[in-house]
């Protein structure tokens, strides 16, 4: 059995560090179950993650993460850089996304595919998907929280759940979503503890560029380097939506595409048997800003989720 397990967004996230300081790539310490701890209500760093260091941040699994696929398979040539993909076989080919629910705590999740892999030997792993990430979520903490949810009323309390169909973006370029994921325009609202969940539904964030944010550099449709990953080397491109034209900016970058250069070739024969499943790990960082010494819960950002791609001969 050839079994490839693989942060499948690792690298697009690892690339824009710099402009997402305030997510966290760890799970904050808890008072009991799910129930976030608040460590020091009067600091901008009010949680503890599982190292031990401050922070604003709380990297959990969410409720449910929803994303959209058009294309996932293997190729014989690498796609990049003409975003070529006649070489490839694939397990979902469709002009229209395949939208897929992942959910669970470390539950794998079968995704519905609509061809099968040609027996051959692939040098590459290609999945093309919309750059729209949706996260599901409500958090429980040991103290008051408060939101704006979408600019409006304040509201707090000791759960907070993300509001449907809110969105923010991971480079903010452009001004679309300007002022959005701050205490004064936030992306979830709170509650008492059995509070009814007014609005509950997935907000999204957009991978609106591969590289710095706005003002911090100039805008980047690809990676500037390979991303080491368990079974070989990641690139990510941006592209428009037609699928197939790079993205030549924020504004027309539509679709993500992911390409993995294996670093042993997986061999699929007449009898192979083929398995895809996501899970969720540490798959949401919900983001909190301190502002008038109060907590807010300002928005979700989209953190990995993980691909098993299983072959069995």
């Amino acid at each position: 059995m050839n079994k490839l397990k693989l942060i499948i967004l690792t690298t697009i996230l690892s690339l824009s560090a710099s402009i997402a300081s305030a997510q966290s790539t760890e799970s904050c310490t808890k008072s009991s179950g799910n129930i976030i701890k608040i460590e020091d209500a009067a600091s901008s760093n009010p949680f503890k993650v599982s190292s031990g260091a401050a922070t604003d941040a709380c990297s959990e699994i969410p409720d449910n993460y929803r994303i959209n696929i058009f294309k996932f398979g293997l190729c014989t040539a690498n796609p990049l850089p003409a975003n070529d993909l006649s070489s490839c076989s694939f397990l979902i080919d469709s002009d229209t996304a395949v939208t897929h629910v992942i959910s669970g705590v470390g539950v794998g999740s079968t995704l519905n595919t609509n061809s099968t892999i040609a027996p051959g030997a692939y040098g590459y792993m290609v999945m093309l998907m919309t750059n729209k990430l949706e996260i599901k979520h409500t958090q429980t903490y040991d103290g008051t929280i408060y939101a704006k949810p979408n600019g409006g009323t304040e509201t707090s309390g000791v759960k907070c759940w993300s509001l449907a169909d809110y969105g923010t973006s991971f480079g903010n370029w452009g001004t679309e979503f300007d002022g959005k994921g701050s205490p004064d325009n936030s992306g979830l609202t709170c509650g008492a503890a059995n509070a009814t969940l007014v609005n509950y539904g997935y907000t999204s964030e957009i991978f609106d560029a591969i590289g710095p944010g706005e003002g911090e550099g100039s805008w980047m449709a690809d990676t500037e380097d390979p991303f080491q990953q368990e079974a070989g080397t990641m690139d990510a491109r941006l592209l428009q939506i037609d699928n197939v034209t790079t993205a030549t900016s924020y504004a027309d970058a539509k679709r993500m595409l992911v390409v993995l250069d294996f670093t042993t070739d997986k061999v699929v024969t007449p009898n192979s048997q083929i398995e895809l499943k996501f899970k969720l790990t540490d798959s949401v960082s919900v983001d909190h800003s301190l502002s008038n010494s109060k907590i807010y819960a300002v928005k979700l950002g989209a953190d990995p989720f993980q691909v098993d791609f299983v072959i069995t001969n």
